[in-house]
């Protein structure tokens, strides 16, 4: 609690927070990852930073999974230069399951932010997919 330092969300009361790894260790700057897990379908990854006086200088989301019923997500990034990084969320609802066909439509987002010294995120693009999968 004490390092996540962010008001908590009322409606998500029962949320739980668990350390991760540390992703950077120095005089000036400190960077970890938390998993969240919300009760309600899914875990996310948080990158936490922390400045010189450990206080909380950016929160950004880089990672996440989880599901419930027919609807599923899956959430992964990658750093593609020291200050490019790219978020890709892909969401699939299973619209159709009967014994000859089980259809889903997907639909996925791949967000580029651009990073700053403090591992801030600002978004600079966004592509949006939406399909149809037979199985």
């Amino acid at each position: 609690e004490k390092y996540f330092q962010v008001p908590r969300n009322t409606k998500n009361a029962y949320n739980a927070f668990f350390y991760f790894s540390i992703q950077e260790n120095t005089p000036l700057r400190k960077s970890i990852t938390i998993i969240e897990s919300d009760e309600s379908c899914c875990s996310y990854l948080h990158l936490l930073t922390y400045n010189n006086n450990n206080k909380l200088i950016s929160n950004n989301v880089v990672a996440g999974s989880g599901g419930d019923g027919g609807w599923g997500l899956k959430a992964y990034g990658k750093f593609n230069s020291s200050s490019i990084y790219e978020y890709t969320s892909i969401e699939e609802e299973t619209t159709r399951d009967d014994p000859d066909t089980v259809e889903a439509e997907i639909d996925s987002v791949i967000v580029k932010f651009k990073v700053d010294k403090n591992l801030n995120f600002k978004k600079i693009s966004e592509q949006k997919f939406k399909y149809k999968k037979l199985y």
